[in-house]
């Protein structure tokens, strides 16, 4: 029957995965992929634009007073960010 021959086929095909995705090659595709610094693959991380996420609310967004504004003088400074690089495992 036909529903035999669906079943068969699923078995037929069950084990069959592409190398990619044996765990041996994830577990290496990790250790390689772990000391690549993110912002090399997506950019370094824009400031939130909550008026652009939340389109159409009613809802102003004002300005962050002082406390809130972390671009300023509490923004990391470029030995941070090469410290945590380097803390990190980055090449």
């Amino acid at each position: 029957s036909s529903e035999d021959d669906s079943s068969q086929d699923v078995e037929k095909y069950k084990d069959i995965r592409p190398s990619w995705c044996q765990p041996h090659n994830i577990r290496a595709a990790l250790i390689r992929q772990a000391s690549i610094d993110p912002e090399t693959i997506f950019g370094s991380i824009q400031p939130l634009d909550m008026n652009a996420i939340f389109k159409g609310y009613e809802h102003k967004f004002r300005k962050r007073t002082s406390s809130a504004n972390w671009s300023g003088t509490d923004a990391l400074t470029s030995r941070e960010k090469t410290e945590y690089k380097i803390h990190m495992g980055y090449k």
